[in-house]
């Protein structure tokens, strides 16, 4: 596990049974992946599927970098902008939603920190949370994702420019500097899997935004975001926290649904089915299956995705289920969009490592 991760959140931090479950399982899938795909991928993809595989390893924390189109010194990238780049449209409802006045408390600060760090935006409904960080160097660095190698182009994380990091920051004169941030306290909030994605607005300025699904379902939130900087090359890193609320003010509408046939039990798996609910709001859809099983390979493989009524398959998960403190196993699928699920619904059980499918279930209220 990477050494740089653990001083981010702390050296005392103690990873939860139910992320270092998750995170384990969410690896061996893609290492199986990555076992079948090797004689076929580039090294470009090696590069990326290392690195989600070695951030996940934390804290089932996963990476996405973004390209092309970085913004003038003074515009941030916003939620919204984020949401562009993944091809997704936010609606005028949820835009509205997003907070951009956040009081804010920094602690620990150290003073010959390389970048200093404010939250620029957040979005919080029943299930899930945004927040985008922004950085901003102090001295003459540039600045580039937590994880990034010497050698890979700055093109990845949003400038215009096919040079690597290296070449790039020497040209210019500048150090080159890892810049990161995550949700300090996710057992509180019940996090299991953060998505951090990176946009560099200048050289000197990078807005990093946190994704994730949380169980706390409070409808206000203390959030503590651990900031860190590094420069390339050493191991000193320089941490930080900014302390602030986040605020639910999504209307949301929990419902409970059973399967349609009455039968608890996932073929082919020892599972069996305990509770199926269905959260929508303005931000998205979000089903939560609770499950019990005594078959180790049924806590490790056991997945659901969404079949939508053309047959289409949309898998909102997040790398697996969480070990919730019953014994019990509780999986998420976030959806980035209300879904239409009138009376029914369709799951499809599988294995994430075998890529068997159990079978497709329909569920109705």
């Amino acid at each position: 596990m990477d050494e740089r991760l653990f001083k981010l959140f702390g050296e005392n931090t103690k990873i939860p049974n139910n992320v270092e479950m998750s995170a384990n399982r969410a690896i061996r899938c893609v290492k199986e992946q990555m076992n079948q795909e090797k004689e076929n991928i580039n090294r470009q993809n090696r590069v990326a599927i290392g690195k989600m595989g070695k951030t996940i390893v934390f804290a089932s924390l996963a990476v996405v970098l973004l390209g092309t189109g970085a913004y003038a010194a003074e515009k941030y990238f916003s939620i919204s902008d984020f949401w562009k780049k993944s091809d997704k449209t936010m609606p005028e409802t949820v835009q509205n939603m997003v907070e951009t006045e956040i009081k804010q408390e920094k602690k620990n600060v150290v003073e010959d920190e390389f970048a200093e760090y404010k939250v620029k935006e957040a979005l919080c409904d029943s299930d899930k949370i945004y927040i985008v960080v922004e950085a901003k160097a102090k001295g003459n660095h540039f600045l580039v994702p937590e994880d990034a190698f010497a050698e890979d182009s700055v093109g990845d994380w949003g400038i215009d420019s096919n040079q690597s990091a290296e070449s790039y920051a020497s040209e210019k004169g500048l150090d080159m500097v890892h810049v990161n941030a995550g949700i300090m306290n996710s057992v509180d909030l019940d996090i299991a899997v953060q998505t951090i994605q990176w946009q560099s607005v200048s050289d000197g300025v990078m807005d990093i935004m946190i994704e994730a699904g949380k169980g706390n379902h409070n409808e206000t939130l203390d959030v503590i975001c651990a900031c860190t900087s590094l420069k390339m090359g050493t191991e000193d890193v320089k941490r930080s926290e900014i302390q602030f609320a986040l605020n639910d003010i999504s209307n949301s509408k929990r419902e409970a649904y059973v399967p349609a046939d009455g039968k608890m039990e996932i073929t082919g798996t020892s599972a069996v089915l305990e509770s199926i609910g269905v959260t929508k709001t303005d931000l998205g859809t979000y089903i939560e299956i609770v499950y019990d099983t005594e078959d180790r390979m049924d806590e490790e493989a056991l997945s659901f995705r969404l079949v939508k009524e053309n047959g289409e398959l949309v898998d909102g998960g997040e790398g697996g289920a969480v070990l919730l403190e019953d014994g019990r196993r509780r999986c998420n699928l976030y959806l980035d969009e209300p879904v239409n699920m009138e009376e029914t619904f369709t799951l499809e059980a599988y294995n994430c490592r075998e890529k068997e499918v159990y079978e497709q279930i329909v569920f109705t209220r």
